[in-house]
């Protein structure tokens, strides 16, 4: 299947992170609750949510800053 896109919210945040966590220490690991950055990216970049039926897959936020941009994720 292939996933569907969809703007992300801060909504979202919770989600992302516990998809962070399983991604950067593995899913036994016990890393900060919720890492700091996500609140900012999404309120100065454009984040998208990776969706496959209904449940968040994977994420992106593209960061621009003056002239240059960064996908961060």
């Amino acid at each position: 299947m292939t996933p569907a896109l969809r703007a992300a919210a801060r909504e979202d945040v919770p989600v992302l992170a516990d998809i962070w966590r399983d991604a950067a220490f593995g899913p036994d690991a016990t890393p900060p609750v919720e890492p700091d950055y996500l609140d900012h990216e999404l309120a100065t970049g454009t984040g998208v949510v990776a969706e496959e039926d209904g449940r968040a897959v994977g994420f992106g936020v593209l960061l621009t800053r003056g002239r240059v941009s960064n996908l961060a994720e």
